[in-house]
């Protein structure tokens, strides 16, 4: 997926290769259940570019982790990461750490609720970013978690059956707007197009907040 926002590689392809247990293989619902829960409502302010903070994101992701520590039965983990602990190398950790201990019968559930901001990277195109709590939009490249590096990630992790969940703006929504999960970046003119942040693929399901040009907002109730 990634290669294939780059270049459109996968339309060019002659063979595609596809790793995994065959059907009959599988046990239906013999995995554990594991979940990354990611929410950052306290942004540092002490950096250059430094994004507003929010008010119910790290709520959000407590409340979430809440639910889903009650349905694992025993059988997998829920890390939560909130605020000053949802750092960009924190929440890779964890995702490097995932692909450590599950396997293809798991099932995995990564949550992420805070702002979401679009960039040009080092390849000269404009990318998605998830921005933890270290985030800087004077740097996304080295600060915050680029739509490429997020699938990478995720596809490294054995797990057949993935539900990503974001809630975050994806394109921005200027910066005077604080209640907005997002932040325009005045040097992209505009987002990556038809991409969302994340795509949905076999076994992958993704529930967003907004669609690539649109923002998510904050409402106390």
């Amino acid at each position: 997926l990634a290669a294939e926002r780059a270049s459109g590689v996968l339309g060019k392809a002659a063979v595609v290769v596809g790793r995994g247990k065959e059907r009959s293989e599988r046990r239906a619902g013999s995995g554990e259940r594991h979940a990354l829960v990611v929410g950052v409502s306290d942004y540092r302010q002490d950096v250059p570019g430094a994004f507003p903070r929010l008010t119910y994101a790290a709520s959000d992701a407590r409340a979430l982790a809440s639910v889903l520590g009650r349905t694992t039965g025993g059988q997998g983990t829920v890390t939560i990461l909130q605020d000053r602990d949802a750092t960009r190398e924190k929440i890779l950790e964890a995702l490097v750490g995932l692909r450590g201990r599950m396997r293809e019968e798991d099932t995995l559930v990564l949550f992420f609720a805070g702002h979401g901001s679009i960039g040009r990277a080092d390849d000269g195109q404009s990318h998605y970013y998830l921005v933890p709590h270290d985030g800087q939009l004077t740097d996304l490249g080295t600060t915050a978690l680029r739509d490429d590096r997020l699938e990478e990630a995720l596809g490294n992790i054995p797990a057949r059956q993935v539900v990503v969940i974001l809630d975050a703006c994806y394109s921005g929504g200027g910066a005077g707007l604080i209640r907005a999960r997002g932040v325009t970046n005045p040097t992209v003119s505009a987002a990556p197009a038809g991409k969302g942040l994340i795509e949905a693929s076999a076994g992958r399901v993704v529930i967003s907040a907004s669609k690539p040009d649109q923002v998510a907002w904050e409402d106390d109730q």
